[in-house]
Order: C-alpha cells, then structure tokens, then sequence
C-alpha cells in the first residue's frame, strides 16, 4: 500500500514491515515502492525531507529509504537529523544516489547511512538489501531483549533471596537462585564482616 505524504499513515496493516520512501522523483519514488510492495513490504511515500522527519515523528516505520540529493532537506541533513535523535539512531536507512556522486556516498555513510543504493537500481538487490538491514535489525532487537530478561529474571531471583532471615541462608538461596539461570555456571558472595557499611 502507497500513501503520499499523509502524517500517521504508517501503522501497520497486518502486512509486511513498513518502509518510508523518500524521493523527489516521482517515477523513482513510484518504482521504489512497486519493488518493495511485490516482495511484501508495507510503504509509505512522500517527496520531500521536512515531511520524512515529521512522519518519522509520528508513526512506525521499520526502515528508511531516502534519496541523497532533494530540494529543501537534503537527504545527509534528514539522516544527521534522525541520528541526532535517540528515539530514531538506530533505525535502518539506506541512502539512495546517482553513480556519479561517490562523495556523497561516503558522506552519507559517515552521517550514519547503514547502507546505500544506486540509481539506477536492481530490483533485486533493493529487495535484499532492505532484507539484510532488517533481518540485522531484528537480530540486535533480540539480543537486547534477550539481556533485558535475563536481567529482570536475576533481579527477581535475587529479591526472592532477600526474604531470606539470616545473611547465610540470604547467600545460599541467592546462589540456589542464581545457578538456576541459564548461562549462569557458578555463583559466588564474598562477605566482608567487618565492613562499616553494613
């Protein structure tokens, strides 16, 4: 599904990952999105670098495509932009630029680019590499989420522990607890008794 320039048009509609094209050209712009519409993928369009921010801002999109060269903001000004922003640092953008503008590649790299494409493009290069830059980004989500829970479980562990009467029956069940997480192969306290803080 393709929709120009309106704001909170990137909720999902049960289809694939949403991507937002960024291009000037309509025909480019057109042919980007009937790409990536083909091989699964939900967009959204708009044509120019101010709107981009402004939907970004205000919707959900798992991937950028942005072209390098635009009027108003350029699209190295939309990626410093985006990257100056917690909220959107890490997600994916692939620059879009002329084979001619080698610079202009290693500029928008250097502003945080996480890959680039050239016009003209192969379909199916597209199409992979905005597979590989979300299949990266799904990986990393998981790792993070893997250690957030591995986190929270040790943090529960140890407050079942903490009930505990005596210091030694604290140590022993926080250690019972603790080597029953996995990745977990040993455990040990060390109490110092005659610490003033405690």
């Amino acid at each position: 599904m393709a929709i120009e320039d309106l704001p909170g048009t990137a909720a999902k509609a049960g289809l694939g990952p949403t991507v937002l094209i960024v291009d000037d050209e309509p025909a480019v712009r057109r042919l980007l999105a009937l790409t990536l519409t083909d091989a699964g993928y939900e967009v959204v369009e708009t044509n120019r670098g101010e709107k981009a921010l402004e939907l970004i801002a205000h919707g959900s999109f798992d991937l950028v495509l942005l072209d390098n060269r635009m009027p108003g903001l350029s699209g190295v000004e939309v990626l410093e932009r985006l990257r100056a922003d917690p909220h959107t640092r890490t997600l994916p953008v692939i620059l879009v630029t002329g084979a001619d503008e080698l610079a202009e590649r290693v500029r928008g790299l250097d502003a945080g680019a996480t890959d680039y494409v050239i016009k003209p493009f192969e379909a199916d290069e597209l199409v992979a590499r905005v597979h590989t830059q979300l299949r990266g980004q799904h990986a990393w989500r998981d790792v993070v989420k893997a250690r957030f829970d591995e986190r929270a479980t040790v943090a529960e562990a140890i407050s079942r522990a903490a009930a505990k009467e005596t210091v030694e029956d604290m140590a022993a069940s926080i250690c019972d607890e603790l080597t029953m997480l996995d990745r977990v192969h040993g455990v040990a306290l060390v109490w110092f008794a005659n610490d003033p803080r405690q």
